[in-house]
Formats: structure tokens, C-alpha cells, sequence
């Protein structure tokens, strides 16, 4: 399930890898709640579910945050001329 840790090169690369890590358990807990009858264990797997997506929107508030400055600073910089990285 769970790839090799590489060298990131980026925040950007980190959330990235972490929004799709997080919504990977969200769907192994979704399948797992499938594959039980017991009613206790599906509502722990439905809950942990939701947690892993919770986890994966804060990650992309957090991804679409940093594009966003990074945009910001974009314009600014080619405003002045620069280019930007």
C-alpha cells in the first residue's frame, strides 16, 4: 500500500503525496466496512474513513493556500520584471 519515502523537492510534493496516502486509507477503511458484518467494527471503520478524508481536505486547503501565495508572488516578482524561480 504505502510507496517508498523519495527526496521532495517541494511543499507542494509533500501534500501532494499526503493527500493521496490519506485518501488511500479512507478507501481501505470503505472496502474493509464492506467486507464486515459485525455493526460495531462498521461504525469504527466508517468513522476512521471520515477521518482520513478530513485529513485529505485539510491537506488540500493547505495545498491550494500555498498555490495561491505562490501566485501572489508570482505576479509581484514579474511585475518588477524578475522571473519567478
Amino acid at each position: 500500500m504505502h510507496t517508498p519515502i523519495k527526496n521532495y523537492t517541494s511543499i507542494e510534493e509533500i501534500l501532494e503525496y499526503a493527500i493521496k496516502e490519506e485518501s488511500d486509507a479512507e478507501q481501505w477503511y470503505l472496502q474493509a466496512m464492506k467486507r464486515t458484518s459485525d455493526p460495531e467494527l462498521k461504525h469504527l471503520l466508517q468513522r476512521l474513513a471520515a477521518m482520513e478524508a478530513a485529513h485529505a481536505k485539510e491537506l488540500s486547503v493547505s495545498l491550494e493556500k500555498i498555490r495561491a501565495q505562490q501566485s501572489v508572488c508570482q505576479g509581484i516578482m514579474l511585475s518588477y520584471g524578475e522571473s519567478w524561480q
